[in-house]
């Protein structure tokens, strides 16, 4: 049979449980206390550590890059400017040559024709021979064939020859650009020596061939009458599509 508490023993318990209360409630506050001091310290010290870290040189460069560093702005892309009329005029007569060229030797690569056109085109600038003549003494010296040499031993596309007008790099002959370039200058060489007579010039140039300077001209009236009717078509092209698109 279970015995009930007195009022003694009652009164005895609920002054243990009101203690026990309050020293939890002290433990807590000096817990509180304590953490509150520790978080102030913390702070105070990273305060100092962080401010000692901004006076140094390697933050402020750092800062520099990603705070400091001015707002990216997307440049404005650059217009294409239009080709002058002298690019399209050289881009014209290269793509005349090259496709002459192909007319006269069909079994050309596509890539060697406008190697030869464009260094064609570039050695009549640099000359003032004309585009035409220089065409007719290539037509009639290699048909145009880079790889040419005649039992004289006459070299490439102009068939230059070592002589004692001008010094020919031999192992060069063969190359596209250094047979146009010299070929131009042998020419100018003997046009300077016949002043300025072309007849003389081309015929001093192959050695003193019979009727080469008839059937020289006779390729560069080739050339010519071919480039007139590519540029007259093509001008004719550009009027009908400019009818075409007017309203």
């Amino acid at each position: 049979m279970t015995e009930t508490p007195t009022t003694e023993v009652k009164t005895v318990r609920q002054e243990r449980k009101s203690l026990k209360s309050k020293i939890q409630l002290y433990v807590n506050c000096i817990y509180t206390g304590v953490t509150l001091l520790l978080i102030g310290a913390a702070t105070l010290h990273y305060n100092g550590t962080f401010a000692a870290i901004q006076n140094s040189q390697s933050y402020n460069k750092v800062k520099s890059l990603f705070v400091e560093s001015p707002t990216y702005v997307e440049p404005e892309p650059v217009p294409e400017e239009e080709p002058s009329q002298r690019d399209i005029s050289i881009r014209n007569n290269i793509d005349i040559v090259a496709t002459y060229i192909k007319m006269r030797n069909s079994r050309m690569p596509k890539e060697v024709r406008y190697i030869i056109a464009e260094n064609v085109v570039r050695e009549a600038m640099d000359t003032n021979i004309a585009i035409p003549l220089i065409m007719g003494i290539m037509e009639k010296e290699s048909l145009f064939n880079p790889t040419a040499k005649s039992d004289k031993e006459a070299m490439g596309l102009m068939q230059i020859l070592r002589g004692e007008d001008i010094t020919i790099d031999k192992d060069k002959a063969f190359d596209i650009a250094y047979n146009i370039k010299t070929g131009c200058k042998i020419l100018n060489k003997k046009l300077e020596i016949t002043n300025g007579d072309l007849d003389k010039a081309l015929t001093n140039y192959s050695g003193g061939a019979k009727d080469y300077t008839q059937e020289v001209m006779l390729s560069a009236g080739r050339f010519t009458l071919y480039a007139w009717k590519i540029d007259n078509q093509k001008q004719a092209n550009r009027i009908e599509i400019s009818m075409l698109t007017k309203e």
